[in-house]
């Protein structure tokens, strides 16, 4: 009897236990499968150098942190930016995604309801754009009124630039979007972002509006190289830029055969007419600008100041004598830039720069200017022939010359050896004019060097004194050459003196 009741328990938990699952599959909601959507960007011809890319890959990577509910055809495709974009204190989000309806980019603007403490769809941006590559958007307080607006540009298909700027502002329970620029251009388009007074960073009163500068070529003479530049600024009545001037750029006369060779209408060419290294023609007197163009390695490098970032090129699209390249820091991929090259001459381009960090930016973009190609033969006059020196090398070469601390030193066709009780060095030297001045750059074959780098040479002749005959002197500044320009470095200057005890005693040496 005791057998047949634990058999009974038994039949009757494992019907409860089958109902129990059964009942699960059918009266809990069903759960949606997931999949890994393939996202598929239309590339025209001349966008060959993204071929590579993953684009799922790209989606997928900044999928992370989008709280704006999505809907089921719609992708992710960039990271999203978070600001204050309706001014109400709480951070709202903005997120570019596509969906199955169209190949465009759609902007969805995110702003948080503190109430229901989650996101609402509160508005979206049809663009007209494909390529999310050569996208960026940022917030920023475009017209210095303390109130963000939403900033986006990118490349169309047909290689002309778009610039569109926004508000939000609430009309009761619902949310407008407020255009307040709408750009297009087929040169390059960039907000020119000027440092503002105090008061304004304590936000005590409103500081300037940003212009806006749209470069474009002169239709009415399509083979003149010159271009136009008109510039936009904020009008608080009309509520939108409006155009302030327009003034020519003169550009450099190129011939046509050159300017098809550069610009054939292939990314290729235009990267590998950029390949190398580019100077900044207007420094200030103690900053040099270089940018180092790597097509090859697929990145652009950014030197000032002996430090340099390194920027992967990720895309690039052609539009009117140019070339925009969006990128992405080596070390930090959040730091994007957006790097526009228009063509100025056979070795000068015009570079604007467009960084995203996802925050307002107060500084100008020091980048920003003319470059011209690195050539030796900008910086260095003519040599002529390898066997005609300067005048001031054959007399240092004529004779030993001793230094202050009395180490002996000697040159010869190139060569020198220095002498002395603290130091033996030899090496090797070379002559250099730049603006008039000879310089010599030494190079030493020793760990410990008696000469270090350049240095502006300087002839003094010999005079009388109280003490006696001064003898003749050459003095050697130490001395920084840029690309541009060399200046003295802040090292003493090295003396070198020529008498006649000192001759005496090296001709009685050797």
């Amino acid at each position: 009897m005791q057998k047949k009741l634990v058999l009974v328990i038994f039949i009757i938990l494992a019907a409860v236990l089958a109902l129990a699952v059964i009942g699960k599959d059918y009266v809990s909601e069903p759960q949606g499968k997931t999949s890994a959507a393939r996202l598929v960007i239309p590339r025209s011809g001349q966008v060959e150098a993204d071929k590579d890319i993953d684009a799922a890959e790209f989606a997928g990577n900044a999928m992370l942190g989008a709280l704006i509910p999505l809907r089921s055809d719609e992708i992710l495709l960039k990271d999203v930016l978070t600001a204050d974009f309706d001014g109400d204190g709480y951070e709202d989000q903005i997120a570019v995604v596509k969906n199955s309806a169209d190949t465009y980019l759609h902007i969805l603007v995110g702003l948080y309801d503190a109430v229901q403490q989650h996101y609402v769809r509160a508005a979206t941006i049809d663009t007209r754009l494909t390529q999310a590559k050569s996208f960026s958007y940022v917030c920023m307080d475009l017209t210095g009124e303390h109130r963000n607006a939403l900033v986006y540009q990118g490349m169309l298909e047909n290689g002309n630039s778009v610039l569109q700027a926004y508000f939000i502002k609430k009309n009761g329970n619902s949310y407008a979007l407020e255009r307040i620029a709408a750009l297009e251009s087929n040169g390059s388009i960039f907000v020119q972002q000027t440092e503002r007074n105090e008061s304004y960073e304590r936000s005590l009163a409103k500081g300037a509006s940003f212009p806006i500068w749209v470069y474009s070529s002169d239709e009415s003479k399509p083979d003149s190289t010159d271009q136009l530049r008109t510039s936009y600024t904020w009008n608080a009545s009309q509520r939108a830029y409006v155009q302030a001037e327009k003034v020519r750029v003169a550009g450099s006369r190129i011939e046509a055969k050159e300017l098809a060779s550069i610009q054939d209408g292939t990314v290729a060419t235009f990267a590998n007419f950029l390949d190398g290294l580019w100077y900044k023609t207007e420094n200030s007197a103690a900053t040099m600008h270089y940018l180092f163009f790597d097509y090859p390695a697929r990145q652009i490098i950014f030197f000032i100041d002996g430090n340099a970032e390194v920027y992967n090129w990720l895309s690039a699209s052609l539009h009117y004598r140019g070339m925009s390249v969006s990128t992405t820091n080596l070390e930090i991929e959040n730091l994007q830039r957006q790097v526009n090259v228009s063509l100025f001459s056979t070795d000068q381009v015009r570079v604007n720069i467009t960084d995203n960090l996802g925050m307002t930016i107060t500084e100008d973009n020091t980048w920003n200017g003319n470059y011209k190609k690195m050539k030796f033969s900008d910086l260095y006059e003519q040599q002529g022939e390898p066997a005609a020196k300067n005048s001031l090398l054959v007399l240092l070469e004529e004779k030993p010359w001793a230094a202050g601390d009395g180490t002996m030193l000697l040159f010869s066709e190139g060569t020198y050896t220095a002498s002395g009780d603290s130091v033996q060095d030899s090496g090797e030297y070379t002559q250099l004019e730049i603006g008039g001045s000879v310089f010599l750059e030494f190079r030493s074959l020793s760990a410990t060097p008696f000469f270090r780098g350049a240095y502006r040479a300087s002839y003094v002749a010999p005079a009388e004194d109280e003490a006696g005959t001064v003898p003749e002197r050459i003095v050697l500044q130490p001395s920084v050459i840029k690309a541009d320009r060399a200046f003295a470095s802040d090292d003493r200057p090295l003396i070198l003196s020529s008498s006649p005890l000192f001759q005496t005693g090296a001709q009685s040496a050797q």
